[in-house]
């Protein structure tokens, strides 16, 4: 993965540097870096942003993996804060 493609992904998934950076558990600092090219980026990093890919295309569905964002960061679903979607499926089929 190139800066380029790095920032481009970001801009693509509408998250700030500070919001991606949050997201991996970096310091804003080090996505700023990786995208001007004065840090390389990791090997896994290519992994990581596919896995944030797949856990936002989760949470439009209503499903969280992880820790819910705090309020005012990510656009919470009603539900979200509540029962989970499969704990709720779970007790309406007892």
């Amino acid at each position: 993965m190139t800066p380029a493609d790095l920032r481009a992904w970001r801009k693509q998934a509408d998250l700030s540097q500070s919001e991606l950076a949050t997201a991996l558990g970096v310091a804003t600092m080090t996505v700023s870096r990786w995208e001007r090219g004065s840090r390389e980026i990791p090997s896994f990093l290519l992994l990581a942003l596919d896995g944030l890919t797949a856990n936002q295309a989760l949470r439009e569905h209503g499903v969280w993996l992880g820790q819910r964002p705090t309020l005012g960061t990510i656009p919470a679903e009603p539900h979200s804060y509540g029962t989970s979607p499969l704990k709720r499926l779970l007790n309406e089929s007892h």
